[in-house]
This record gives structure tokens, C-alpha cells and sequence, in this order.
């Protein structure tokens, strides 16, 4: 499937093929249907197949796995568990991948009586593929204590 992570870190799911960015119509999975017993764990195969001519680049797509669902007798109510892993795909050499950001905005929440600290940080990507960020922060208060 495709996916959109919003700006409050929600994930919005869509058919494949859905954005420009996607990668969903080159992912396929070994296994379609399974079945996992309790306490049991099952291995699937994904493999990505990038078609010739695609543009250098980021591409996105997700690889979902639900529960099936079960009809309920009566009113009842049915619940459907889903996981999976996202796919991060660069297209093209290292020579070509621009991995650029800048930190856009930095806000601290103000600390009051030890309270957690709550960073939030902005970035912009202006590169042409996925950005994984790290780093470190330190705090120190008005005597130089961190």
C-alpha cells in the first residue's frame, strides 16, 4: 500500500500508486494468505523489482498484514489487527542521492519544576531521498548544571 505520515506523525493509507512517490506496484510478497498459530512465527519474502527508467530518487511503500475478519453474531463487535514494515527505497547511484535538511525550527517547551523537557524540531528535506535523523541535545539550566 501507500502511505502519507502527517505532520502529527498519523499515518494515512492509500491504494498503490496512489502518490508519485510510491513504490508499491514493485513490492511482492511470497505469501499472500497465511496462517500464524499462537505462539508460532512465520518468515515472508518482500522483494522490490525497480522498473528501468524510473527518475533518481526516494521512493515509499508499506507491506500490511491483517487479522481476518471474523463476522459477528448478533450485535456484536469484530476487531482487526494490522501490522507491517515500511519500505524506504533510494533509486539510483550515491553519486546522484542528495541527502540535504535544515533544521527549520527548534522549540523547547518551558520546564517548570522538573517537568520533562519537550523538544520539537522542523526539518526540511531538500534532498531527493528519505532522511534518517539522530542526534543529541543537552540541557542546562541558568547555573550550567545539565
Amino acid at each position: 500500500t501507500d502511505f502519507l505520515i502527517t505532520r502529527n506523525n498519523s499515518f494515512v493509507f492509500k491504494k498503490p500508486g496512489h502518490y508519485s512517490y510510491s513504490s508499491s506496484k514493485w513490492v511482492s510478497v511470497n505469501k499472500e494468505r497465511l496462517t500464524v498459530k499462537p505462539g508460532e512465527f512465520k518468515e515472508v519474502q518482500i522483494k522490490i523489482a525497480v522498473p528501468k527508467g524510473v527518475s533518481i530518487g526516494g521512493y515509499y511503500s508499506a507491506v500490511l498484514f491483517e487479522t481476518q475478519k471474523i463476522k459477528s453474531k448478533g450485535t456484536g463487535v469484530s476487531v482487526i489487527a494490522r501490522t507491517g514494515s515500511v519500505l524506504l527505497t533510494a533509486v539510483g547511484n550515491e553519486n546522484k542521492i542528495n541527502r540535504v535538511g535544515d533544521i527549520k525550527t527548534l522549540k523547547i517547551k518551558t520546564i517548570l519544576n522538573d517537568g520533562p523537557a519537550e523538544p520539537t524540531v522542523l526539518v526540511q528535506n531538500r534532498g531527493n531521498v528519505h532522511l534518517t535523523l539522530k542526534g543529541d541535545v543537552t540541557f542546562e539550566d541558568s547555573f550550567g548544571r545539565k
